[in-house]
């Protein structure tokens, strides 16, 4: 547990009378009110992650991870007393359980969107990824996709973990209580909840999203947030947070795209070739056009 003000190390954020009154713990470095958002109701704490306050990231990502941990602890002694492997994996893996169903509803957004856009375009050319993707049966389809967003969820949480932990060293203050595990889930939270904007779509199933302008707003939106997350939980500076973020883009790019055309080539090279040479070409005219739009905006 931290004080979300300054993020120093406290043993406790709040303590419990015997009346059932509580006291907010005072940070002993900055002298303010170690975590306020402890008598906080949801949806305001809702709302501040919303708008990236770090205060509420810090809450949500160190001092509620703090308490799942205490859970953790509980079940690992209940393990002699029979529980069920996948009972204990559940109550164990709180972040790995939001994780995967993140991972659901992308799978269901991309799905979604690329049968509603893809073939709105101009020329469907059977050697895109997603194009061919689309031309498979729909249990296919469904595979293919939980294979493209599972890669890219592995690449997202390994690559950030790597660069803020080996490459920028990362140094968390702790009070000691805390693993590498620990502060690894809560980069991992971190990163999920940055990620929560993308799942704004399934609000929007009232009224069309048909537009794809507003996909990519929301896809944008998502970067930005993941950039202020990953600098508010370790401090880095806005370079290299999105430095971070650079490379994680490249590499979802380089892999997920390559494993993708690796199976619906069925192994044959030339063929992977031939998805890959497409992939790249559309990538850079969208990258083109975008820079000729911005170029005639500026003139």
């Amino acid at each position: 547990m931290i004080c979300v003000e300054c993020g120093e190390p406290v043993d406790s954020l709040y303590t419990k009378y015997t009346n059932g009154h509580i006291k907010l713990t005072d940070c002993t470095q900055c002298f303010k009110t170690a975590d306020k958002y402890v008598e906080f109701d949801g949806v305001i704490l809702f709302i501040d992650v919303l708008l990236m306050k770090p205060q509420a990231y810090k809450h949500m990502v160190f001092n509620l991870m703090s308490d799942d941990y205490d859970l953790n602890k509980e079940a690992k002694s209940e393990e002699c007393m029979g529980y069920n492997p996948l009972s204990l994996w559940l109550r164990r893996n709180k972040v790995q359980r939001i994780r995967v169903l993140a991972v659901l509803f992308e799978i269901y957004l991309i799905w979604a969107y690329a049968e509603k856009n893809h073939y709105h375009e101009k020329l469907h050319n059977p050697f895109l990824i997603t194009s061919a993707i689309l031309d498979r049966h729909v249990i296919a389809q469904y595979l293919l996709f939980a294979v493209q967003c599972i890669c890219n969820d592995i690449i997202t949480h390994s690559v950030a973990q790597y660069f803020i932990f080996n490459q920028l060293h990362w140094e968390p203050k702790s009070s000691g209580k805390e693993t590498t595990k620990y502060f690894k889930d809560a980069l991992s939270l971190a990163i999920i909840i940055s990620g929560g904007t993308k799942l704004f779509p399934i609000l929007m199933l009232i009224w069309p999203y048909d537009d794809v302008a507003i996909t990519n707003v929301i896809n944008s939106v998502a970067n930005i947030n993941l950039v202020e997350s990953l600098k508010v939980i370790t401090g880095c500076s806005y370079l290299q947070a999105s430095w971070v973020f650079a490379s994680i883009t490249l590499v979802k790019l380089v892999v997920t795209k390559s494993i993708l055309a690796l199976i619906l080539s069925g192994g044959k090279f030339e063929l992977w070739k031939l998805f890959i040479q497409n992939e790249w070409a559309t990538i850079l005219g969208q990258i083109y056009s975008a820079a000729h739009v911005f170029t005639l905006k500026r003139g």
